[in-house]
């Protein structure tokens, strides 16, 4: 029932289903899921404060599957990118590094902080710009025939 009010866009009615699907599911990693369901149910609802604080409890408790914790601190980078919090995305994709760094949750996440932070990527490509000799005003580039040919 909480999945489907999730999927009709009833997000504060999914939110209570899977809170009070909780107690029946004795399988631990239904419960988890379930327990994400619930946070991520009260973002979309508009509960960020709540939904966020949802999400820190996965994300932190060595308790819940490694899959579980990936999967929140994934969420909180989203939504603190969404926010455009800088300082939030790289600790919440640093917490990721550490339950997962080689998860697609950890790829993800890397993306992430490339848009939150583009004075950092544009800083990077003006390094590398002058590196290469592009973009430095009056600067000619040249190659030996050596040079190319070696290393072929």
């Amino acid at each position: 029932l909480a999945d489907e009010d999730y999927t009709a866009g009833r997000f504060a009615e999914a939110s209570a289903n899977y809170a009070k699907a909780l107690p029946l599911l004795k399988e631990f990693p239904l419960q988890g899921r379930a327990r994400l369901g619930v946070a991520v149910s009260k973002l979309q609802a508009g509960q960020v404060t709540e939904g966020v604080a949802a999400l820190k409890l996965i994300a932190e408790s060595a308790a819940e599957l490694k899959s579980l914790r990936a999967e929140a601190a994934y969420l909180l980078t989203s939504q603190a990118a969404s926010a455009g919090n800088a300082a939030d995305v790289q600790k919440y994709a640093d917490m990721l590094d550490q339950i997962d760094g080689q998860s697609a949750w950890a790829q993800r996440a890397t993306i992430l902080r490339a848009t939150v932070a583009p004075e950092t990527a544009s800083a990077g490509s003006e390094v590398q710009r002058r590196v290469s000799g592009r973009g430095t005003p009056g600067r000619k580039r040249t190659f030996s025939r050596r040079a190319r040919t070696s290393s072929r």
